[in-house]
C-alpha cells in the first residue's frame, strides 16, 4: 500500500494587506574557508652528530601529523625522508595545531620524533615549521621464530608429529655475504640457549617453534639468514632460499614473524 504524503506549501495571502507578502530569503553564509598550508624540512644525525643518510638508519618516510586543539580529528601528511622537505596539503587555518613530525621505517615503525605546538595556519599562505633535526641511532636489530615444516613441535620425536630435529645451525650475513659472529638471545620453551654463534656456522641445540629469537646491535640494512635443521647428522630441513630481511636504525628491533623451514625429502630423513 501506498503512504499518502502531505506537501506544505507556502500561500501568499494577497487579502491580508495592500502589497503581497514576500517570503523571508533567510539568513546568509560566508562561503569563504579559511585554508593554509605548513612546510617542513628536516637533517638526520647519529648518535655521535655526524650527518647520516635516510639509506644509512633505513628510514623510508617522514609523518607529519597535525593535532587541531579544538578537538577535531588529526591531520597526516606524509613525505619522503629522501626529499629532505615538503609541504602539507591545504588545511583549515582557524584552529591551532600541535605537530608531530616523525621519522619511520619502512614497516612504519618510528625512528625519531620532534615536536612543535602551537602552530596557526595563515589563511592563503605557508606556515614554516622550525627545521627537524632527527638524532637516529645507526644499529638495531631483529627478531623472529622458527617453524619446521611437521604438524607437531619442531623437536618432538617424529612418531609424535613432530619435525625429529635434534640440532639447528643459524648462519646470518651482512648484504657483502660476510658470514657474522652474533649473539643470539633465546627464550625459553625449548632446549636452545643464549649464546654467541660464530663463523663457520655450527650446529647446535634444536630451537623450538615456541622460542623467541632476537639479535640486536646491527648496522643497519640487508641481512640474510640460512636456517638448517638436522636429524642427527642428516640436513632435514632448510629453505629454498636463505631468508632476506632489512634491518633498520633507531636501536628498532623489527619483529621479522615465523619463518617456515621446508623439508628436504633427503634420503634418510622422515617425516611425519
Amino acid at each position: 500500500m501506498k503512504r499518502a504524503m502531505t506537501l506544505l506549501v507556502p500561500v501568499l495571502c494577497w487579502a491580508c494587506g495592500d502589497e503581497p507578502a514576500v517570503p523571508d530569503a533567510g539568513p546568509t553564509f560566508d562561503a569563504h574557508v579559511a585554508l593554509g598550508t605548513m612546510s617542513v624540512s628536516w637533517t638526520l644525525v647519529g648518535e655521535t652528530g655526524a650527518p647520516v643518510t635516510c639509506a644509512e638508519v633505513g628510514a623510508v618516510g617522514v609523518v607529519l601529523k597535525e593535532t587541531p586543539r579544538n578537538g577535531a580529528p588529526a591531520l597526516i601528511d606524509l613525505f619522503s625522508c629522501s626529499s629532505g622537505a615538503g609541504t602539507t596539503l591545504r588545511h583549515r587555518s582557524e584552529p591551532i595545531y600541535d605537530v608531530e613530525i616523525e621519522l619511520t621505517s619502512a614497516g612504519g615503525d618510528p625512528l625519531a620524533m620532534v615536536e612543535v605546538e602551537g602552530i596557526t595556519l595563515v589563511d592563503g599562505g605557508d606556515v614554516a615549521l622550525p627545521a627537524a633535526n632527527f638524532v637516529v641511532a645507526r644499529t638495531g636489530g631483529f627478531k623472529l621464530r622458527l617453524d619446521m615444516d611437521a604438524p607437531g613441535a619442531n623437536c618432538a620425536p617424529v612418531a609424535e608429529m613432530g619435525a625429529g630435529v635434534t640440532q639447528v645451525r643459524l648462519a646470518l650475513a651482512d648484504a657483502a655475504g660476510s658470514c657474522l659472529t652474533v649473539t643470539w638471545v633465546i627464550g625459553e620453551g625449548g632446549p636452545a640457549m643464549s649464546g654467541v654463534y660464530g663463523c663457520p656456522a655450527e650446529a647446535r641445540e634444536c630451537i623450538e617453534n615456541v622460542q623467541d629469537l632476537s639479535v640486536t646491535g646491527l648496522i643497519a640494512g640487508r641481512y640474510t639468514l640460512d636456517v638448517v635443521g638436522f636429524q642427527d647428522v642428516l640436513a632435514c630441513y632448510q629453505p629454498a632460499a636463505p631468508f632476506q630481511f632489512e634491518v633498520p636504525g633507531g636501536n628498532l628491533v623489527t619483529d621479522i614473524g615465523t619463518l617456515a623451514v621446508t623439508y628436504l625429502a633427503v634420503e634418510g630423513c622422515v617425516t611425519p
